[in-house]
């Protein structure tokens, strides 16, 4: 359980973070940390200028 509550704890704090620069695209960056914490990989697609390149 400790585990869950530490990634649950930097899951926050990374949504926090990354969304001070990334506005309006919460479902996106949900996937995208989804990914990386179970060491997938994530495909971004849509037009220029949603913040795909980070």
């Amino acid at each position: 359980m400790e585990l869950l509550e530490r990634l649950a704890a930097a899951r926050t704090d990374l949504l926090a973070q990354v969304g001070r620069r990334i506005v309006g695209q919460q479902d996106v960056l949900d996937g995208i940390l989804t990914a990386v914490f179970s060491g997938g990989h994530a495909l971004l697609l849509g037009v220029p200028g949603l913040a795909k390149t980070l």
